[in-house]
């Protein structure tokens, strides 16, 4: 992770974006929230490559099926942070399913 993060660039933000964190079954597909387990597995990796960069927070993260995003900030800007909303909508199977493609 250190690699794609460059810490040497000094980014205020970091925006990460995963796919096929579930495994592709039905069931999976009609889930909206995926897999949390393999989601907290990843923040705890990225945590430990942010903290040797300075004082982070995590900003949201939302998961629907596979699809796994996670925003992360310096903890000095999230003051800047107002108005946040973020949604998931199934597109799939007349919006019963996720579907990352729609």
């Amino acid at each position: 992770l250190t690699e794609w993060l460059r810490p040497e660039c000094g980014a205020d933000i970091y925006v990460v974006g995963l796919q096929e964190m579930v495994d592709l079954t039905a069931k999976n597909i009609l889930t909206v929230t995926g897999n949390v387990e393999r989601q907290q597995d990843f923040d705890a990796k990225f945590w430990r490559v942010l903290r040797s960069m300075g004082e982070f927070v995590k900003v949201r993260s939302v998961a629907l099926v596979g699809l796994y995003i996670a925003v992360f900030m310096r903890q000095e800007l999230s003051t800047e942070i107002r108005g946040l909303d973020c949604d998931r909508v199934k597109t799939g199977a007349g919006g019963s399913a996720g579907n990352k493609g729609a």
